[in-house]
């Protein structure tokens, strides 16, 4: 009886040992510098108080009929010579960076040192490809658009799969005993638990999308707008950007470009330069803040560089 309950305390001071050592090296914010394996609370308090501040304008907006962006509410007619609509989602919205950091605005900058050009940003996080080019049919040529840039992102085809999207939900001890949330460590193992889900039930989840049979619907997609845009008289272009430099893009791209190519569709790959300029950086420090994974200011300065130059490239200012 002793010897078991020897056991039982050693057992429970080890668990405990581990548990608090563990509290105080995540209080430490040692994870947090350069790993995407845990997001603090602090860390989350900055993700929610940028979202608030970008929807909350957003919202505004939206009442006085101009959707959900969070731009200025721009007029039909044109103020300058010439006017760029960058349609996409989150990415183009800029979620989770200060506003006015987005790569759309970015690029308006850029253009603005030399050329008179607005450049609106039409982006709306969740959004897909489906949902953009619907937008667009519908509103789009009433702004009178010289030139659109259609941003691309890997889960941009998910609205047109043939699988249902995962919706599997995990096991999180916080759920079930809310006072425990206050420890660091059951909120770690709560996003770890919850990336155990994803890895069980969702991990081929993106993968999937591109598989013969989805790639085909959304080849058809991509030719009905090209022809709504060419009917229109629309110039456009198709820019790819990834969330880091991970190999995962370059699988994205390896499907996608083909499409683009087969149908003569000018694209602008980002990749390339992402991998050139940022692979020696943690994944971590491109988020657009410690509690978001969305591209942060190091992407989106690419992006809006790689837009800035392709027009450049293409005479797009020459007749100004």
């Amino acid at each position: 009886m002793r010897k078991i309950l020897s056991s039982v305390i050693l057992t429970i001071s080890s668990f405990l040992f581990v548990f608090f050592f563990l509290e105080i090296l995540l209080r430490s914010g040692y994870f947090e510098r350069y790993s995407t394996i845990w997001v603090s609370p602090d860390s989350l308090k900055i993700r929610h108080s940028i979202e608030n501040e970008l929807y909350k304008r957003a919202k505004n907006n939206e009442k006085n009929g101009y959707f959900f962006f969070n731009d200025d509410i721009p007029k039909k007619q044109k103020s300058t010579k010439k006017r760029i609509i960058v349609l996409g989602d989150s990415f183009v919205f800029g979620e989770g960076l200060p506003y006015k950091q987005s790569w759309p605005h970015k690029l308006n900058k850029l253009i603005n040192v030399e050329h008179s050009v607005e450049t609106l940003a039409w982006g709306v996080g969740g959004w897909s490809s489906k949902d953009q080019f619907f937008f667009f049919k519908k509103h789009g040529l009433q702004y009178k658009p010289d030139f659109l840039i259609i941003g691309f992102v890997d889960n941009d085809p998910e609205e047109l799969m043939k699988f249902p999207k995962c919706k599997s939900k995990a096991f999180q001890i916080s759920n079930f005993w809310k006072r425990a949330s206050k420890f660091y460590t059951v909120l770690f193992i709560d996003q770890h638990l919850v990336r155990l889900n994803y890895i069980a039930n969702c991990e081929d989840h993106i993968k999937r999308l591109y598989t013969k049979e989805n790639l085909e619907l959304y080849e058809k997609l991509i030719i009905d707008f090209k022809i709504y845009l060419e009917k229109n008289k629309v110039p456009f272009v198709f820019i790819l950007t990834p969330s880091n430099y991970d190999k995962h893009f370059k699988f994205v791209n390896s499907k996608i470009i083909p499409i683009l190519e087969k149908h003569k569709i000018d694209f602008i790959n980002t990749y390339p330069e992402v991998v050139r300029k940022t692979s020696h950086i943690p994944y971590r420090l491109l988020w657009a803040n410690p509690g978001d994974r969305h591209p942060g200011e190091q992407m989106t300065e690419i992006f809006a560089k790689e837009a800035f130059k392709f027009l450049k490239k293409n005479n797009f200012f020459s007749t100004q």
